[in-house]
């Protein structure tokens, strides 16, 4: 496991951020639930937060990433430096690593990679910010 100590800090990505300008587009939630990731980010801007905000909720229908703010967030577990959201949903979804891991953007910048390697990718395409809180009800 990486911890924040080990990786410039400023670099880091949360996988789980706000629609919000300034924020990163990587993935939008498909058909089946899943996370079908971009090629490349796309810079979220204002129009796009504004537009993004008619019909259901801009993050349960895409997902975006930020910068990693630790101690700010409420998922930081600061005696270990780690996000702990990751380590609930990999034991929730349970996902095993497979052979090949879907391409994703964000991966070399990545929290949960950063910290969970390639069973963090293994688990992420089956979280969008709106359906964590299901996920946490049902555990």
């Amino acid at each position: 496991m990486i911890k924040s100590s080990d990786y410039s800090p400023e670099h880091i990505s949360c996988p789980s951020y706000v629609s919000k300008a300034g924020a990163e587009l990587f993935g939008v939630i498909n058909e089946a639930g899943k996370v079908s990731y971009l090629k490349a980010t796309i810079m979220v801007d204002n129009t796009f937060v504004e537009e993004a905000k008619t019909g259901r909720q801009a993050e349960s229908r895409f997902r975006f990433s930020g910068k990693c703010i630790t101690n700010g967030c409420l998922h930081w577990d600061a005696g270990t430096g780690t996000c702990v959201l990751i380590d609930k949903l990999i034991g929730i979804i349970n996902q095993p690593v497979s052979q090949s891991l879907q391409a994703c953007p964000i991966r070399q910048k990545c929290r949960w990679f950063l910290q969970e390697k390639e069973l963090a990718c293994a688990n992420c395409s089956d979280v969008f910010r709106n359906g964590e809180s299901e996920f946490f009800e049902m555990s």
